[in-house]
């Protein structure tokens, strides 16, 4: 066992980064560019606006189409706006002013873009960049090759980027390179040749829910490239990309690194130093490689960076109220960077490590660590990116034999992403090319090589209790109201241990422990009961909740409901609103807090019961768990900012003062659906607000939402306040609907019974005191529009997710499609290959995307309604699963009439309808001519196409570049108008007013001529 020797001090530092400076002659950054980009560049960097929008211009310029296009979007991204130089602005209103000049400044923008992309990418061909990888070896520089892709979306595109892989290593094995005696180590010859891969370009199904079936497509897909180096010649690295898969790519590394045919091999990592992981990462790949020494095989070799998706990654951590996997800070990554270096070195008898960076700090750091250790100049190399600072990596091979360069291959349009990477690197803020070459004059270089003021501790993986105590699965602490509402965090699938676990709850339920979810430990078969004034009551009526993927599988029986248990039902909430109703608003809050906190300990629970009820995959599970505590967190604090908000404007000798009043009863009709999150976001908010409720869930799910009924109960809410009738919506629907006793109705399904009750609230029996109000959220027909400009790599997950995700079983779902014709051919074909990746069968497959639809009449409908389209237009359908539950194969549905039922219709279930259209007005009006507004989508990267679809686009949740289902609590109020609802807003602060009455108390302060207000 190698002992970790001290760190390398800052006198040697100091010394080896000015030696590098020195040999570096003062040379700029960037390889040659010419005088207009290299201008850009500058500008870039001093006005951060012009930065950004000079960046979106590079990433939406391979899909624009002409030169008018082109000057149109150059135009939209620099003409105007706070931030621009005014001469860029002046010199394009300038070149605007004719269709010459237009053409013409569209020229010089292609051939300056072309330029920037080839400083950065070496070559289009095998060939171009074996020639200059050739080139660099000449002058002792070796390197390795990255052909260029992101995460593949279709087997097709894995295919295309495997074969690139395989005729880049055949033409790197014909390519003669010079004789230079390659650099050595203590285990031999350094392989000249190396080739960097990135796993998730291999396979569709790259992804956390689907590691193993991607783990093991990956393998297969690299079989044929290993087949080509098994005599070490080439090192085969493969690249670490988002934190969601790492663990992945590690457990694939594994298992090449471990098979004997792989034994010459040189298999390779990059591992990320800005990962709070990261030492223990490293730590795994230096056993995996004593592993293989100990077989007497190739050492691993370990490509050590700092990491280049901090900003995707702090987002993500963000949006999902994680904490991030990244260090908090640049400087932590680069105390991470050095803490990980020294590990290397350590081990650099068992393995071979490699250092990626350009930091002048890092650089001098690694060095000077070797040196401490007594290490070999040959016994570690530096690597560097090929465009970046060119100067500095001849500088860095005057002094060390082994300098690797990262080479990109690839055409412009797969580049784009790597580009703006680089460009990114080049001109951040706390670049050390900004620093180092840039701006050099006013840089010190002790202060390029000051060591990181950050010297944190790496956290590694936080422990399970620690992970939940921070709101990352099951917080048993109630939140405080005080603190302020964040969105509940979702499960980390990512990490195995997750997964592992909730698999075990979600086996130990399908085997027969629903009894004990239910609180029925006592009971050997689980019912559902009805709940009346506290008391849990089993009717001699009952019906049962099936399995959607397994029908013949009981999930739960139910008491169903008759007459005699909703009249007590209502009574029960009638006599108990008076006292509710004037219990504070803060004790009513903190019930909803206990509440959440009762579903966060029982979530996993919880989200494999909606598996087995209503066919949800895993993830749809735990989001609806996510929503529903959402709910309780946000409405808990919406009250009181609604009570604070209420000021009015009181005059001298007068007081304004504006009060809140619960209506009384509220009953909750439920879908099936969202079986937790809506019926409980609708009964939270009533519940909040002072009023009492009769909660009929969907007959399909009863199960799921008794979980309501428990989470209450543990929270303290009193007997009688909520109450549960779970039986027929024909028999116990209208008679809560119709009681004179009832003031509120909040109702979530089809348009057809929406519209029934609200028919039926119009009419005031004898004995009612209220004008019922009816909440109603009812379906839609949502469309995403496609703009020429929209980035496909976007497009096609986001239309993926929102058509068929659960199957199309939401009312967000998208079921139209609109194109425009210049990519209308394009989305269509690689869309309908996108869908072959889905994974259609039973939901307790982790890897399934696509389960069951509920019940065997939606099947029927949804089959009729296919059956129907194909007699009129082409449709393309994935096989369908082989299975006996209630599948609908995913069908795209090209061109139907706008008169056609597939077209016009709520279809819940996933087809997808598709259409072109010759501008975006058109598409706009396309997505515009139907008779629902709830959402709908727009994909563009133009600023005024955007603006025209936000101002344009009939409704009620638009969603411009992302999918379009699974809007969160106090992000996006969801809701719809025109048939798709009365303009209620779920999980926004209004929403509580639909169940309350506003009151306002004028009084009179001027007595006899005395004005308490003047004194």
């Amino acid at each position: 066992m190698n002992v970790v020797r001290k760190r390398p001090d800052q006198v040697s530092i100091e010394r080896i980064g000015e030696e590098i400076l020195r040999q570096t002659k003062g040379d700029v950054s960037i390889n040659g560019l010419s005088f207009l980009p290299r201008t850009m560049m500058k500008l870039s960097m001093r006005y951060p606006e012009m930065r950004t929008q000079l960046f979106r211009l590079i990433d939406v310029y391979p899909t624009l189409h002409g030169p008018y296009e082109s000057f149109d979007h150059l135009q939209e991204y620099l003409g105007n706006g706070e931030g621009i130089p005014k001469l860029v602005q002046s010199l394009l209103n300038l070149g605007g002013s004719t269709k010459l000049t237009q053409r013409l400044v569209a020229r010089i923008l292609a051939k300056n873009l072309k330029e920037v992309a080839g400083t950065f990418i070496a070559g289009v061909t095998a060939e171009d960049v074996t020639v200059t990888a050739a080139r660099y070896w000449a002058r002792g520089v070796s390197s390795t090759i990255d052909v260029l892709g992101e995460k593949t979306l279709t087997v097709a595109e894995g295919r295309v980027y495997r074969d690139r892989i395989v005729e880049l290593v055949q033409s790197l094995l014909a390519y003669p390179f010079s004789e230079s005696e390659p650099p050595s180590d203590v285990f031999g010859i350094v392989p000249v040749r190396s080739v960097s891969i990135k796993p998730t370009a291999l396979t569709a199904h790259y992804n956390s829910l689907q590691g193993e079936i991607g783990r093991r497509e990956a393998i297969l897909a690299v079989e044929s490239i290993l087949g080509l180096v098994l005599e070490g010649t080439v090192i085969c690295y493969f690249d670490m990309e988002d934190h969601d898969v790492k663990d992945i790519t590690l457990e694939m590394i594994e298992t090449i690194a471990r098979d004997p045919k792989y034994a010459t091999v040189h298999v390779g990592v990059v591992l990320q130093a800005y990962l709070r992981e990261a030492e223990s990462d490293v730590k795994r790949m230096i056993e995996l490689s004593r592993e293989r020494l100990r077989r007497g095989w190739t050492p691993l070799c370990v490509r050590l960076v700092k990491g280049a998706y901090v900003d995707a990654e702090i987002v993500k951590a963000d949006s999902e109220s994680w904490e991030s996997a990244v260090q908090p800070t640049k400087e932590a990554s680069d105390a991470s960077f050095e803490r990980c270096a020294d590990l290397l070195l350590d081990a650099a008898n068992e393995i071979r490590p490699a250092f990626g960076s350009h930091n002048l700090r890092s650089i001098a750091y690694v060095i000077a660590g070797a040196q401490v250790r007594g290490l070999a100049d040959s016994a570690f190399e530096i690597q560097m990116l090929y465009g970046m600072a060119e100067p500095l990596t001849f500088a860095v091979r005057s002094i060390l034999p082994r300098v690797r360069l990262y080479l990109p291959m690839g055409e412009l349009i797969p580049g784009m992403s790597y580009l703006v990477r680089r460009l990114l690197e080049n001109t951040s803020n706390e670049s050390f090319l900004r620093q180092g070459f840039v701006e050099r004059g006013s840089k010190e270089i002790a202060q390029l090589l000051r060591p990181p003021r950050e010297h944190l501790q790496s956290s590694g993986r936080t422990s399970g209790a620690e992970t939940e105590h921070k709101g990352h699965g099951s917080d048993p602490l109630p939140r405080s109201l005080a603190s302020p509402y964040r969105h509940e965090a979702s499960l980390r699938f990512y990490d195995g241990r997750e997964r592992e676990r909730f698999g075990t709850v979600l086996s130990a339920l399908g085997a027969g422990g629903l009894p004990g979810l239910l609180g029925q430990s006592d009971r050997a078969h689980s019912l559902v009961p009805v709940v009346i004034d506290g008391e849990e009551i089993e009717t001699a009526m009952q019906m049962e909740s099936v399995n959607p993927a397994h029908p013949d599988q009981i999930v739960a029986s139910s008491s169903s409901a008759g007459s005699a248990e909703v009249s007590a039902a209502l009574n029960s909430a009638w006599a108990a609103y008076s006292s509710w109703s004037r219990t504070p608003s803060v004790e009513r809050a903190h019930i909803l807090i206990k509440a959440a906190s009762w579903l966060r300990q029982h979530r996993r629970e919880i989200a494999a019961l909606e598996i087995l009820e209503v066919g949800k995959p895993w993830r749809e599970a735990d989001g609806d768990i996510t929503e529903a505590i959402d709910f309780l967190e946000f409405y808990a604090r919406a009250l009181g900012e609604l009570e604070r908000d209420g000021a009015l404007i009181s005059p001298m000798g007068e007081t304004n003062r504006q009060r809140l009043r619960p209506r009384g009863v509220t009953v909750v009709i439920s879908p099936w659906n969202f079986p937790l999150a809506i019926p409980l976001g609708m009964v939270a908010a009533a519940l909040v607000c002072g009023n009492t409720v009769v909660l009929k869930p969907a007959e399909q799910s009863p199960a799921t939402a008794y979980s309501i009924v428990r989470a209450f109960r543990a929270a303290g809410l009193p007997p009688g306040v909520l109450n549960f009738l779970p039986g027929i919506g024909e028999t116990v629907g209208p008679e809560l609907v119709e009681s004179p006793l009832v003031s509120t109705i909040a109702f979530t399904g089809s348009l057809a019974v929406g519209l029934q009750i609200l028919r039926s609230a119009a009419v005031v029996p004898p004995g009612q005191g209220d004008l019922k109000r009816v909440v109603a959220e009812l379906g839609g027909k949502n469309p995403i529009v496609v703009d020429s400009d929209a980035d496909m790599d976007q497009v096609i997950p986001a239309v993926l997710y929102s058509a068929f995700g659960f199957a199309g079983q939401k009312c967000s779902a998208a079921s139209r499609l609109i194109v425009h014709q210049n990519r209308f051919a394009e989305v269509q074909d690689r869309l309908a290959k996108a869908m072959e990746t889905l994974v259609v069968g039973d939901p307790r497959d982790s890897s399934v995307t696509v389960g069951p639809v509920i019940d065997a009449d939606a099947r029927r409908r949804i089959e009729e309604m296919v059956r129907t389209a194909r007699k009129e237009t082409p449709t393309f359908s994935i096989p369908n699963f082989d299975g006996e539950g209630y599948f609908v194969p995913p069908t795209l549905v090209s061109e139907p009439s706008i008169d056609a039922a597939i077209w016009r219709d709520e279809i819940f279930g996933p087809v997808l309808a598709m259409k072109s259209a010759s501008s975006l007005e058109e598409a706009v009006a396309m997505a515009n001519d139907s008779s629902y507004a709830l959402t709908a989508g727009l994909f563009s990267r133009s600023p005024e196409a955007i603006a025209y679809g936000t101002a344009e686009i009939q409704a009620g949740n638009l969603y411009i570049n992302r999918h379009i289902t699974g809007a969160v609590p106090g992000r996006q109020p969801f809701g719809g108008y025109r048939l798709s609802g009365l303009g209620s807003k779920a999980g926004g602060r209004e929403y509580l007013h639909y169940f309350l009455n506003t009151t306002v108390v004028t009084e009179n302060t001027l007595r006899q001529g005395f004005v308490p207000d003047i004194l």
